[in-house]
């Protein structure tokens, strides 16, 4: 599942390079790949190398500093940059199959946050269904989205609600929630 989940990371920034290398001008060599927020890819990058392994039984420590995830009064955090960071919540006895985590990242980065999340559901194999579309959530100024899908290690469920952004705000939260229920 691992390597399936890299492979499908590596096709997906192969062919996000390629599509700014098609739309750019000048020689290749000049290209840039496009802009994603720092947040959002350490989004995915929380979700497959931390939330993912460990639901699957691997050491939440081992696995959160691989990531650059540093303990901090008793948190595993990681900073973006300056005051914007992730907070991890990975499973516990109380909830041994949900890894959380807590973005706080700049109000610009909501919605490539999103969509970075959605374009790693859809690269699963099979591709992770949207059960709930991005829109209205139950709390007022949120908004949520979700994906399910059935894996080799049960049934996967990511959430991912957001602070809509207000003006003047520094950063706007997203919190990030990943089930698997074991088959």
């Amino acid at each position: 599942m691992k390597k399936e989940l890299g492979l499908l990371v590596a096709v997906a920034t192969l062919a996000a390079a390629a599509s700014a290398l098609a739309d750019a001008p000048g020689p290749p060599s000049a290209a840039k790949p496009p802009a994603q927020p720092a947040a959002g890819t350490d989004l995915v990058a929380t979700l497959q190398q931390v939330c993912l392994p460990v639901l699957h039984g691997a050491d939440v420590k081992a696995s959160a500093s691989a990531a650059g995830f540093r303990q901090k009064d008793g948190e595993w955090v990681l900073t973006i940059d300056s005051d914007r960071r992730i907070e991890l919540s990975p499973p516990d006895a109380a909830n041994p199959h949900v890894c959380a985590a807590t973005i706080y990242a700049r109000p610009t980065s909501t919605a490539a946050l999103r969509q970075a999340l959605n374009t790693w559901a859809n690269a699963q194999t099979p591709p992770l269904t949207q059960v709930a579309p991005s829109g209205a959530s139950a709390a007022p100024g949120w908004s949520s989205a979700s994906w399910r899908g059935q894996t080799a290690s049960g049934t996967l469920g990511i959430a991912l609600g957001q602070q809509q952004p207000t003006q003047g705000e520094p950063f706007a939260e997203s919190d990030l929630q990943v089930s698997l229920t074991p088959a």
